[in-house]
């Protein structure tokens, strides 16, 4: 009985768990037994010289920590620290939805009414007295997101005091003395003004980036033990092959010894 030992991979380890190797044994003729020591071993016969060892399935030799051995990407995350499910890692910011405009002012002129509102007080049959005047010159303006006070600038003239005396004169004989009363006057102007739209940021951020996860990588190795017996038989390697050498005794006639010869391909060769 014959013993050889082998050791899969033939120095240090590997991360593989599954090994194979194919080995000579020369002069071999029956494998007994093979074992490893750790896991399983089989083998196939390739010939009659060689033989492949398959190991598997064993425990590993040596571990090492990897911190970023998993990886993946995410994207829309509401923060830039990410922990979860075992992966960490720092995000960055990126824009998700929305936009940015930004403000923008600009000078609006139109033209419009421009009221004068007077108050006046009845003194007398056919008089009266002012009380209060208003000039109404400002409105508000909104359009197209924009926003402002236009102001018109009405220059009050002789011929709009009189049209305005002529209101007051109206109506005095529809009034009680001592009754207070008001007469309005509308006039076109021209309102300008500079109107702003306001920024807008509708703008929303998430975060995205590549997270770790770590964990160990497993690096294996098998010592493996072939018991065999070795074949009674020679065998001669012809073109890297392994050939089975028959042996035959041949009677020479010119010398009557007999010599040895070797059959090889049905022909007789001398050794």
């Amino acid at each position: 009985m014959q013993i050889l030992s082998i050791r899969l991979p033939a120095s240090g380890d590997s991360s593989s768990s599954s090994q194979s190797k194919t080995i000579t044994i020369p002069n071999l003729g029956k494998i007994k037994n093979i074992t490893a020591d750790t896991g399983n071993v089989t083998y196939e016969l390739i010939d009659n010289q060689q033989v492949k060892i398959n190991a598997s399935g064993g425990n590993y030799v040596r571990r090492v920590y990897d911190s970023k051995k998993y990886s993946k990407y995410v994207s829309g995350q509401t923060s830039s620290n990410y922990n979860k499910d075992g992966y960490t890692g720092t995000l960055s910011r990126y824009l998700y939805s929305g936009s940015y405009t930004p403000g923008h002012s600009k000078s609006v002129s139109e033209d419009g009414i421009v009221y004068i509102t007077a108050k006046e007080k009845k003194v007398a049959e056919d008089k009266s007295v002012q009380v209060s005047y208003n000039l109404t010159n400002t409105k508000k303006y909104d359009r197209n997101g924009y926003i402002g006070t236009l102001t018109a600038t009405i220059e009050v003239t002789s011929d709009i005091m009189f049209r305005l005396l002529d209101k007051i004169d109206a109506i005095l004989p529809t009034k009680e003395i001592g009754e207070i009363f008001t007469v309005s006057l509308a006039c076109s102007g021209t309102y300008t003004g500079t109107v702003t739209r306001p920024a807008s940021d509708t703008r929303v951020y998430r975060y995205k980036g590549t997270v770790y996860k770590g964990g160990y990588d497993y690096y294996y190795a098998y010592n493996i033990t072939i018991e065999y017996e070795e074949d009674s038989k020679t065998y001669l390697k012809i073109n890297n092959e392994y050939k089975k050498i028959h042996f035959y005794l041949k009677q020479s006639c010119m010398y009557e010894k007999v010599a040895p010869y070797l059959k090889i391909n049905n022909k007789y060769k001398r050794i």
